[in-house]
Order: structure tokens, then C-alpha cells, then sequence
């Protein structure tokens, strides 16, 4: 994951993201338990804002901006988990909370953005992190059977990197300002019906099937990857749509990480997840 926020630093655009069953440790292991046991987002956003703002070798020459985003896809629907609303004083691009989200990307550019989404502009690595904890209790969550805190939404936390070099003018270099992205990505878990009892509750059942279609959705786009398939299906769910540039534009890069449970009666789902993680490697997939 160091390599990767340098990577960032660099112009690359990133995405990190949790991928396994329901209960296995994808939240804990994105965004840790408490300051004492920090997981991946919180470790990467302080060595990437400590490197941006902390007056580092690194920004001698750079200057940067930093700008953050929260929003969860649930049943298929975009949630801008920081409104300007409820950031209180905070300074957004946007404020429409009102306003539905919209994908867009700019082709020419291979960029992607959110329409209407909130990006609020960083001042430090405590600020991220209040805004994380803030986001994190708007986030949709709901128990079953086999996990009494069960995210039920797939939630994408977006710092964006402007890179401005102060010396370009005077070494002659054309690229004055260089714009990447780093998506981290937590992921809701699959599950079967039976095992978590979804399937007892209509807003348990309606949930988990918009969750298991996008995860199979998501299945599909990274085998076509893998394999270099000529049609590529992002447009089978939000979430695929969304990372669509973050993974197969020129300049980016891609860690998938697989969690597994250590409960004996979840072996069936932790072997399909190291199937499918295997299954993406072995075709090729060397970003990923």
C-alpha cells in the first residue's frame, strides 16, 4: 500500500478495495477499529497528506490539493455520505444534497467524476480522519444472522491529488498541474440467503440482492479484464461504472485485497473467494 500512495504522488490513479463474504473483516481491514489499530484508509491518508501538506522533500518542488469524497452505493443508488449539510463549516465544491448523483466521465481525459457529489477540501491528516468517522456513522448498516454489523451498502472513499509543480515555468516541463485519484474501496459482503436469514426480512432481501448482483456484476468486469475481452461490461452496476477508469486507464493501478472467514461453517464462501481472487490472476490481471 506505500507504493502505491507514491504512486499517487506520481499521477496514477489508484484503487484499493476489500473483497470477500459477509462477516470476514473487509471494514476492519479498510478502516481498523480504533486509532490504536488504524486500517488501510487511515494509515494511507495520513502518509499521503503528511507527504502533500507536512512540508516533506517531496513537496519542495510540488505544491498539492487535496480534496476528499464518502459516498455509498446502495441498492443501486449513489448516497453522498458527507452533505454540506452535516459538515459543519466545512467549505465543499458542491452543496446539493438534494440534487440526485450522477456518474460521469470524460472520455478524452479518462476521468471520471460524481455530479453533484461533495469534495471537501483537506487542511490535514485529523481532518480526513473526521470526516471518516463522521461518514462512517451515516453509512448503511443492518444485522443478520451471520453478522451482527452488517454493511449494506458498498461505500467508496475518494481522495483526489493535484499536483502543481512551482518549477515548471523555469525547467521548461509542459505538465504544470497533474490530477489523480485514489479509491478505497469497502465492499459488501455476499452472502447466502439461508445462512445470514436476509431472506426473512423484505429490506434484509431487497439489500443483499442488489448487493449480490453487483458483486456479480463486478465478478464479470474483472474477469473481462483479465482476459481482454473486447467489451467490457461496467455498465452492469453503479459500482463497476464508477471504477471503470480507475481500472483500465493507462495510468492506473489496482490492489484487490481477499478476506476470508476463520469460522469453520463459512469455508464453501471462503473458497469461492480465493477461486475467483486466483481465477483473476491467472488470466493476466498484474494490476490487480
Amino acid at each position: 500500500v506505500d507504493g502505491l500512495v507514491q504512486s499517487v504522488l506520481d499521477g496514477y490513479n489508484v484503487c484499493i478495495f476489500a473483497y470477500g463474504q459477509t462477516g470476514s473483516g473487509k471494514t476492519h481491514t479498510m478502516f481498523g477499529s480504533n486509532e490504536a489499530d488504524p486500517g488501510i484508509c487511515p494509515r494511507a491518508i495520513a502518509k499521503l497528506v503528511n507527504t502533500c501538506l507536512g512540508g516533506s522533500s517531496c513537496s519542495e518542488r510540488y505544491r498539492f490539493e487535496l480534496g476528499l469524497s464518502f459516498l455509498e452505493i446502495y441498492n443501486e443508488n449513489l448516497v453522498d455520505l458527507l452533505p454540506a449539510e452535516a459538515v459543519a463549516g466545512a467549505k465543499v465544491r458542491q452543496a446539493k444534497r438534494s440534487t440526485k448523483l450522477s456518474i460521469r466521465h470524460e472520455t478524452g481525459r479518462a476521468t471520471t467524476y460524481v455530479e453533484n457529489l461533495n469534495i471537501i477540501p483537506l487542511s490535514g491528516a485529523e481532518h480526513a480522519q473526521d470526516l471518516i468517522r463522521q461518514a462512517m456513522k451515516m453509512r448503511s448498516t443492518g444485522k443478520t444472522r451471520a453478522n451482527e454489523h452488517s454493511s449494506r451498502s458498498h461505500s467508496v472513499l475518494s481522495l483526489y491529488v493535484d499536483r502543481i509543480d512551482t518549477q515548471a515555468s523555469s525547467s521548461g516541463d509542459l505538465c504544470v498541474k497533474r490530477s489523480s485519484v485514489m479509491h478505497l474501496v469497502d465492499l459488501a459482503g455476499s452472502e447466502r440467503l439461508s445462512h445470514s436469514g436476509s431472506g426473512d426480512d423484505p429490506k434484509l432481501l431487497k439489500e443483499q440482492c442488489a448487493i449480490n448482483t453487483s458483486l456479480t456484476a463486478l465478478k464479470n468486469t474483472l474477469r473481462a479484464i483479465a482476459n481482454k475481452q473486447a467489451h467490457i461490461p461496467f455498465r452492469d452496476s453503479k459500482l463497476t461504472y464508477l471504477l471503470q477508469n480507475a481500472w483500465v486507464a493507462e495510468s492506473c493501478k489496482t490492489l484487490m485485497i481477499c478476506t476470508v472467514s476463520q469460522d469453520p461453517s463459512h469455508v464453501g464462501e471462503s473458497l469461492n473467494s480465493m477461486r475467483f481472487a486466483e481465477k483473476v490472476l491467472e488470466n493476466g490481471a498484474s494490476s490487480i
